[in-house]
């Protein structure tokens, strides 16, 4: 909220959408600063803008064998791992959600909870997919008209759906906390059941997957090995999938000692002609996430 983009939202009330995703962000992976890293992320396919939030951590880093066609920009875990859905869902040829098969989905969505939390929301601008984590509970508020004053809050966030006046209109509210329903009328919330996915279009649900067709194991084939101290896991997908999740180093020291670097930089350009201006903008920053600062 103190952030300039944060107060420029203030001034855009005249944006309008039949889907919102609202996340707030406690950065375990990339720095809660940087744009890069800030939920949701967006990518472009099938002439349309797929979002995604993902409201967890994983434990494991996703490293792909092969080189994807969608890449990620910050360092984060989420954005990495709607990368590689968004890689898959171009593979196949999937231009929407509409043509997507849940039960496949489903069953990326458990591969990845098999190494860490996996609550997600995927959306293509007309349908919406949920994912519940195994262990992580989910909210769900169903929303019938004809209702009157209509606002939800919880712990950190208060949403008044009749700002501008009440307009009975029917939809389903999604979150991972409890929620307080002010309303004259009474609105029904349900737990989701944990690992399970829906598909959500204007409103209503079009599916509800509780199990995947063939179970996945929780973190597949691993293989160890160790170098010097520090040791390491790397888990295989299931076949087919194309990637590995590398597990963490864990033999590093809990704080480090601050350092001071000298970095030397040198860029050489060559050109076939003579060049009479040339004009460059660089900029090199450390990294800052959950590592280092």
């Amino acid at each position: 909220q103190e952030s300039g983009r944060g107060a420029a939202l203030h001034e855009l009330e005249h944006y309008a959408s039949s889907i919102f995703c609202m996340h707030i962000r406690e950065a375990q992976w990339g720095s809660r600063e940087a744009l890069a890293n800030t939920q949701p992320f967006v990518r472009a396919w099938g002439g349309r803008e797929w979002l995604f939030t993902h409201a967890g951590s994983m434990r494991d880093l996703l490293v792909g064998e092969n080189e994807r066609m969608f890449e990620p920009v910050g360092s984060t875990d989420s954005e990495s791992i709607f990368c590689e859905i968004m890689s898959r869902i171009a593979e196949r040829r999937w231009r929407d959600l509409a043509a997507a098969d849940p039960n496949e989905l489903h069953a990326w969505f458990s591969e990845f909870n098999g190494h860490g939390t996996m609550t997600s929301v995927l959306t293509d601008g007309l349908d919406m997919c949920i994912y519940v984590d195994r262990a992580s509970p989910m909210k769900l508020a169903r929303v019938v008209p004809p209702h009157g004053e209509l606002k939800l809050r919880d712990r950190d966030l208060g949403v008044d759906l009749t700002h501008r006046g009440i307009r009975n209109r029917a939809g389903l509210i999604f979150c991972t906390s409890d929620l307080e329903v002010e309303s004259e009328s009474k609105v029904p919330i349900r737990t989701l059941t944990p690992g399970s996915l829906l598909v959500v279009r204007e409103g209503m649900i079009r599916d509800e997957i509780l199990q995947p067709k063939a179970p996945l194991p929780a973190t597949g084939e691993s293989e160890m090995s160790q170098s010097g101290t520090s040791q390491s896991m790397a888990s295989v997908s299931p076949a087919g999938s194309g990637v590995v999740f590398q597990q963490r180093p864990l033999a590093r020291p809990p704080v480090a000692s601050e350092q001071t670097l000298e970095v030397c930089h040198r860029t050489v350009y060559k050109y076939e002609e003579p060049v009479r201006n040339s004009t460059h903008l660089l900029r090199l920053t450390p990294i800052h996430d959950r590592l280092q600062e």
